[in-house]
């Protein structure tokens, strides 16, 4: 641009199709997030703090219209947004789910080692009771391993709550900007204030006024022309009442007047353009004036012979 390189013969304007229309509103997504998490990269539009400076000044005089396609732009990158938001919190319901399936599956590990440690030790009082104690001695080592066991998948249990259903519920996803937050977290506030949040934050805002801003504007034109159509029909219903109380014969002149204006307007425009011709009854005047004037030299022609013959 002539304004960022001091070039005089560059003579770009906000208005060019090369000139970001959403840079110029503020609202360009590869502008604000930036240097984020999210960045998008260069845009591939121009960008000048100098066209900006000077679409702002030349709006305060006259409507540029921008605002609609920048709007349109802006609602396609939120709804790809929004669709990231939803799978990546369909994604956390699914991960909770799993978790919790892990997390009953080792309690039911649990449960069946209790089980078949109880049922061991039911053997043993019955095998004491029928005095055969190397059977009942046997049934208790397997009772004390099977303890051991349980031990083990207790303490795995327990260890599988806190890093996985704990943290697993305390989970969400930002419906802002789509990050996922650690409700617990210490620096949760660094996310609300941080760049991308922020960012995303501040194009949904500029989304909101730009479809406020359209709304407005449809809604003064659907009146401008509600307001006109009111006008007319108000000019009818005067003519009306006008026509009723005049004599039936100058309502009716009235009305042959207007009907003959709007012919001859109708056939004004219709022969506007066109080259000039001559009306029907010129030209039949014409087509009648040849076969006379020859009937009329025939017989001079005939007299004149009769006056030599005598």
């Amino acid at each position: 641009c002539a304004r960022e390189r001091g070039d005089a013969k560059c003579k770009t304007t906000f208005s060019d199709e090369r000139v970001c229309k959403m840079y110029l509103l503020n609202c360009c997504p590869h502008e604000i997030l930036a240097k984020s998490r999210s960045d998008l990269g260069e845009c591939e539009k121009m960008h000048s703090v100098g066209l900006r400076a000077d679409y702002r000044r030349a709006a305060q005089k006259k409507t540029f219209n921008f605002e609609k396609e920048a709007m349109e732009k802006l609602e396609d990158f939120l709804l790809k947004t929004d669709r990231q938001i939803e799978q990546n919190s369909m994604k956390l319901q699914q991960s909770r789910k799993e978790v919790n399936s892990e997390i009953s599956g080792k309690l039911e590990v649990v449960q069946s080692i209790n089980d078949k440690i109880g049922s061991l030790l039911t053997e043993c009082e019955l095998l004491k009771m029928e005095g055969r104690m190397e059977e009942a001695s046997l049934v208790a080592k397997e009772v004390e391993h099977q303890t051991g066991l349980r031990k083990e998948a207790e303490e795995n249990f327990r260890r599988s709550i806190p890093l996985s259903s704990f943290q697993q519920q305390k989970l969400k996803v930002c419906d802002i900007c789509g990050a996922y937050l650690m409700l617990s977290d210490k620096k949760l506030c660094d996310h609300f204030t941080g760049k991308l949040h922020v960012g995303y934050f501040q194009l949904r805002v500029r989304y909101k006024e730009l479809l406020s801003h359209m709304s407005k504007k449809i809604g003064k034109q659907i009146e401008n022309v509600l307001e006109k159509r009111k006008e007319l029909r108000e000019r009818k219903r005067v003519e009306y009442e006008a026509s009723l109380n005049r004599p039936k014969s100058e309502a009716q002149s009235s009305i042959n007047e207007e009907r003959r204006r709007e012919r001859s307007e109708s056939n004004s425009s219709s022969k506007r353009g066109r080259p000039e011709r001559a009306s029907p009854v010129r030209q039949r005047g014409l087509r009648r004036a040849g076969p006379l004037s020859k009937q009329k030299k025939q017989i001079n022609a005939s007299r004149n012979r009769g006056q030599k013959n005598r």
